[in-house]
Formats: structure tokens, C-alpha cells, sequence
């Protein structure tokens, strides 16, 4: 309750006064921490845990592995990852993914990768984090076979994934890419989505899109607002066509 109330201080001291703990005790503090965004400390709490021969849970493992995430602490990281094999944590899609995050946010695409392989349960957050992983090393060929292979599966991409793939997207030989996005927006009935549209309208105008086709992306866009019209306006700047960049009224 404390830590759920950002009083953190006050479930510390909670925590100090308890004559009796057990791992969910444990779990509870670590996760105010977490939601207080202390990552030093639940480490630190993690590793005082770890040193009383207390028995962590795939609860717990998960908690540790975003603080190991925000602090690039990839050695305590690779530690998790050998205690998740011998507990057989690797089989919670959750601990999985934070696993797999942790790989990742560390710039080591290709851990994250054996660890994707590696893991008997994904969900699309898991699907979601890998793609990521390639689009922040610029590997986008990787990124769509990740995605048609996900789809071949019949795993549904989100919006999330979706917006991952298009704005890692930024030359003109990505247009392919971007087309084939679209297309798989539609057909998921995510064009109503003004997130994804005015992401649309940026990644458009920066892979040299067609004035003709950029009026038609400017045309979904369901609602105006200052992001989307300063998308747009920026849109046409990116394409050389300061004119229409002035009379939005033509949208």
C-alpha cells in the first residue's frame, strides 16, 4: 500500500520494523522502489535478499532485471539470466521479456536474440522488444523478417510494433517497407489510429514519398490537431513543397 502510494520512505520503514519476512515481503519493497524509479536501491535491496539465502521468485527476477535495464548493470544482468536457467524462469513469458529487454537496452542485440530463441513462451510485447532491438541497431531487413515471421505464426502485431517498425524508417529505399506497414495497418483496422497516422505522415515525407501519395497518408489522418498539422507541415517542408506546406486548408 505504501509503496503503491509513492510513500516509499514510509514502506521502508515498514519493512525495517517486520520481525518476520518472506519473499513476497521482499517483492513488495523492490517493486515500490521500482514504481519509484530508485534503481540503485532495489538492486542494492536484491542483492541484501540474495546474501540472506532467500529464494527469489520469477516475480522478483522480473523486478531486478528493468532496474539492471535503466542502469546498464548487464553483469548482474547475465547473472539473472544463469539463476533464471536453474529455476526455470525462462518458461514466465514475462521474466522472458524482461530478459530479453535487459539484452537489449544493454546494446547487445545478439544476446536478446539467443534469448528470443531460446524462450518457449512469447507474447507480442516479447515479439515487440526484438524487433525493437533491430530497429535501434539499424537493422531493418531483420526487423521485417521478425515481423513476417511473427505474422506467419499468426501472432497479431499491435500498434506498438507497428509505430517501432516506422520510425526506425528514414531513407528512400525503406519506402518499400513503409508500403508494406501501411498495408498491414489497414488491414488490421488500425488507420483510425491517429498515433500510427501522423507517424505515417513523418515517415512519408523523410523516405522521399510522392507529393501524390503524401496527400493521400495527409488525407487519413483522423483527427487535426497542433501534432498532426505540424507533422504535415513538416511533411511538405521535407518534400520541397513549401506552398502546400503554408495552405493546409487544402487538406
Amino acid at each position: 500500500m505504501y509503496g503503491k502510494c509513492s510513500a516509499i520512505y514510509d514502506a521502508q520503514k515498514l519493512f525495517d520494523e517486520m520481525p518476520l519476512r518472506n519473499v513476497i515481503t521482499w517483492n513488495s519493497l523492490m517493486s515500490g522502489y521500482l514504481r519509484a524509479w530508485c534503481m540503485d536501491v532495489l538492486i542494492r535491496l536484491y542483492v541484501g535478499m540474495f546474501m540472506l539465502g532467500m529464494s527469489p521468485s520469477h516475480y522478483t527476477v522480473s523486478t531486478v532485471l528493468v532496474g539492471c535495464s535503466e542502469l546498464k548493470a548487464v553483469e548482474l544482468g547475465e547473472q539473472l539470466h544463469c539463476l533464471c536457467i536453474k529455476f526455470g524462469f525462462l518458461s514466465n513469458v514475462v521474466v522472458g521479456t524482461a530478459l530479453l529487454e535487459m539484452y537489449r537496452k544493454c546494446s547487445n542485440v545478439d544476446d536478446s536474440c539467443r534469448v528470443f530463441d531460446d524462450l518457449p513462451n512469447k507474447n507480442v510485447v516479447t515479439w515487440t522488444s526484438m524487433i525493437t532491438g533491430y530497429t535501434q541497431n539499424q537493422q531493418t531487413e531483420n526487423a521485417m523478417r521478425m515481423v513476417r515471421k511473427m505474422m506467419g505464426l499468426g501472432r497479431k502485431a499491435d500498434r506498438i510494433t507497428y509505430n517501432t517498425l516506422l520510425i526506425s524508417f528514414c531513407d528512400p529505399e525503406d519506402m518499400i517497407h513503409c508500403e508494406q506497414i501501411r498495408c498491414c495497418v489497414i488491414k488490421e483496422g488500425l488507420e483510425s489510429d491517429t498515433y500510427l497516422a501522423v507517424t505515417l505522415v513523418t515517415v512519408y515525407s523523410q523516405c522521399g514519398s510522392s507529393i501524390e501519395d503524401f496527400y493521400k497518408i495527409c488525407s487519413t489522418v483522423p483527427i487535426k490537431n497542433n501534432i498532426s498539422c505540424n507533422a504535415i507541415i513538416a511533411g511538405f517542408a521535407n518534400l520541397g513543397n513549401g506552398d502546400e506546406a503554408l495552405n493546409l486548408q487544402a487538406l
